[in-house]
């Protein structure tokens, strides 16, 4: 059986004020044994258009860099 985990990094919890800033998507097999294994993964990052109205909290705990 394979399933996908979707995850979402955002510059805070307010729909009308904040975005999201990172897509992560990861893919795995589950063997009949109920063995794990790693199929795909893929990371997107995406510039954000208002970074002034972030949440510092949220920044922090995403591990935001406007580098990276």
């Amino acid at each position: 059986m394979l399933f996908s985990v979707l995850d979402t990094e955002t510059t805070g919890l307010n729909l009308n004020r904040h975005e999201i800033i990172q897509v992560g998507l990861i893919e795995y097999e589950i063997s009949d044994q109920g063995d794990l294994r790693l199929i795909w993964e893929h990371d997107h990052k995406i510039i954000p258009t208002n970074i002034a109205t972030a949440d510092p909290k949220a920044l922090k705990i995403n591990g935001y860099h406007p580098k990276r």
